[in-house]
């Protein structure tokens, strides 16, 4: 306080010789101020373009990946409808040659029929035959009879019999013809026989590769689709979570945006009332040293009244008798002592009315000072103590993002490298297509969680550079708040100096004892403003105590993230397990210890400070060669 005071009694003079007034002063600064709000918020609405042309740029690039997706599902989708044609051309063909077999079955039975009727009609035939044979036998017996009867039937016999042999001899022929058509019939029934069995064996042939077409259909695509559905459900549920989580601290980080901006009207309105408040300030004490000067000025003609009274009464008294000097000079004495008791009295009435009445009315704004001075120090202490913490966060937060940028960067290389062996392993096989495929897939699923933990890391920077701003205006709030406190000093310093030209010292004194803390008496008065003032002071670290859980929050689930990134990357390339929680220095030996791992393996990786991942259970180490 002394030195406070004493600071602005040098100033004093200063101000005295620029020819201003503190009010003129004060407007100055505040046109400073106002200026300099002004610049920042230019800087700011700079920011805000600089943020939106990121956000638009970003949203491009994310467009772009989602195309590009959008035809790598194209892609897939032609492949599928190509697998699919030709898995229905092989039914087609199966069906088709299901019906030239059962075609083929019908000729055989129709073949077999024909056959059937054909041996029918050769048994007809052979029956006939064999009555005409009976038929020829008997007239032949007949005719021998005949002949032996008699003679002169010879000849008709022979004519006859010759014509029955060119019979037999036709009939023979037409036996022989038909036995022809018997064996070319059974040489049909073998071949057709011989077809029915190749038929089957190929029927067979068709229905096996079917069976493994369908199995290979079953377990190579329907099976790794059906997880890849389920594996993309989960993920949309998950999105969905992050997506209401966000929306809550969205709506979150709004509320304490109008809290800040509520604030910021407040201590705009406290900051437009102080001229005001000062203005009035100086308006009374221009009146009060009216008054002040006014009273002097009666008390200097009460005192020239009273000197030329007493100069009157002494020629008086010179000028009376001898003889009654002794008398008159008792009375006198007792009149003068009368007259001077009377004078002093009112006097001293006077000067204590006075006294009382400026002691009532400036004690009261003397002690409303001291008290805001009082707050204004506490206020300070805390705005420090609350800058001091936000810088620490600020510069943990820090560290964090480039520990996190630089595990980032090792994932980004380990997916190039990757990328690159798809790229040899696409030319050398091609037969691996559908393993490069799950592959592809597997890098797009990481690069989506590369794209989410940048997006978090985006919001954490959004999130540091909403402190720092934060940080910024607490800064210059601290730094009006001494200067009010000066102006406050200054103004008690000068009231002190004009009462003790005026010749007031007891205000004087009063004034100094106030300015320098000893008024004992007054200590416990003026309480309210000091707690209205505690009770903001509380709300600020409320509010300082809420901005640093949801900073711890946010680095739990930026840890959590990139952990879980971690430990599937090594997962997917099976070296640790998943169920089993392993420290980040396992993880790193794995790593070294990986020969598909193409990256840097212990040049990045100092294993000297550890660092525990919150909420998680998983010990590591620092990264990226942080001390």
């Amino acid at each position: 306080m002394d030195y406070i005071a004493a600071l602005y009694r040098n100033r004093l003079p200063l101000l005295k010789s620029s020819g201003k007034t503190p009010r003129e002063l004060n407007l100055t600064e505040l046109k400073f101020i106002l200026d300099q709000t002004k610049a920042n918020e230019k800087l700011l609405l700079a920011k805000v373009n600089e943020l939106t042309s990121e956000v638009k740029n970003l949203q491009e690039v994310f467009s772009e990946k989602e195309t590009g997706w959008k035809n790598q599902l194209d892609d897939l989708t032609k492949k599928n409808t190509r697998f699919q044609r030709e898995v229905r051309k092989q039914t087609s063909q199966r069906s088709n040659a299901v019906l030239r077999l059962t075609e083929s079955t019908a000729k055989l039975e129709e073949t077999e029929k024909c056959l059937e009727s054909l041996k029918k009609e050769y048994k007809h035939v052979k029956q006939r035959l064999e009555k005409d044979l009976e038929k020829q036998t008997s007239i032949q017996k007949s005719i021998e009879e005949k002949l032996n009867n008699s003679v002169q039937t010879n000849t008709e016999l022979k004519l006859q019999n010759e014509e029955f042999s060119k019979e037999n001899e036709k009939l023979q022929a037409l036996n022989e013809s038909l036995s022809k058509e018997n064996d070319t019939l059974k040489r049909s029934l073998d071949d057709e026989r011989i077809r029915r069995t190749d038929l089957k064996k190929k029927f067979e042939n068709l229905k096996a590769e079917h069976e493994e077409v369908e199995t290979t259909i079953r377990t190579k695509v329907e099976v790794p689709l059906k997880n890849k559905i389920k594996d993309l459900m989960g993920h949309i549920d998950r999105l969905k979570a992050d997506a209401k989580k966000k929306s809550t601290y969205v709506t979150r980080l709004e509320a304490d945006k109008k809290t800040l901006l509520s604030i910021k009207t407040q201590l705009k309105k406290k900051n437009d009332e102080w001229p005001e408040k000062y203005f009035e300030i100086t308006q009374e004490k221009q009146k009060l040293a009216k008054e002040l000067e006014n009273t002097h000025i009666l008390l200097d003609k009460n005192a020239k009244d009273i000197q030329n009274l007493n100069f009157k009464l002494r020629n008086a008294v010179s000028k009376r008798c001898d003889v009654e000097r002794e008398k008159k000079e008792q009375i006198e004495l007792k009149d003068s002592k009368i007259k001077k008791w009377k004078t002093r009295a009112k006097l001293q009435l006077n000067e204590t009315a006075l006294s009382e009445s400026l002691k009532t009315e400036y004690g009261n704004n003397l002690f409303k000072a001291q008290d805001q001075i009082h707050c204004l120090e506490q206020k300070i202490s805390v705005l420090t103590d609350a800058n001091a913490l936000l810088s620490t966060e600020k510069e943990s937060l820090v560290k964090a993002t480039s520990s996190l940028s630089c595990q980032l960067k090792e994932v980004k290389m380990q997916l190039e490298n990757t990328e690159q062996q798809l790229s040899s392993a696409r030319n050398k096989d091609a037969q691996q297509s559908s393993i490069l495929a799950t592959k592809e897939m597997e890098n797009e699923q990481i690069t989506k969680e590369l794209e989410i933990t940048a997006t978090e890391l985006q919001n954490a920077k959004d999130e540091i550079s909403d402190l720092t701003k934060k940080t910024q205006e607490l800064e210059s709030e601290i730094k009006l708040l001494p200067r009010e406190k000066m102006e406050v000093q200054g103004k008690l310093d000068q009231l002190a100096e004009e009462f003790s030209k005026n010749g007031l010292k007891s205000v004087a004194m009063h004034v100094k004892t106030l300015l320098n803390g000893m008024n004992e008496k007054g200590k416990n008065k003026y309480t309210v403003g000091r707690l209205n003032l505690e009770l903001e002071s509380k709300n600020f670290m409320k509010t300082i105590t809420e901005q640093k859980t949801e900073i711890e929050e946010l680095r739990g689930k930026l840890h959590k993230a990139m952990a879980a990134q971690s430990r599937n990357l090594l997962a997917k390339r099976r070296i640790i397990d998943v169920n089993r929680p392993s420290s980040s220095h396992e993880l790193v030996i794995k790593l070294n210890n990986d020969k598909s791992f193409t990256g840097q393996r212990t040049n990045m990786v100092q294993l000297k400070k550890p660092c525990v991942f919150p909420s998680i259970g998983v010990e590591g180490r620092t990264v990226c060669g942080a001390n």
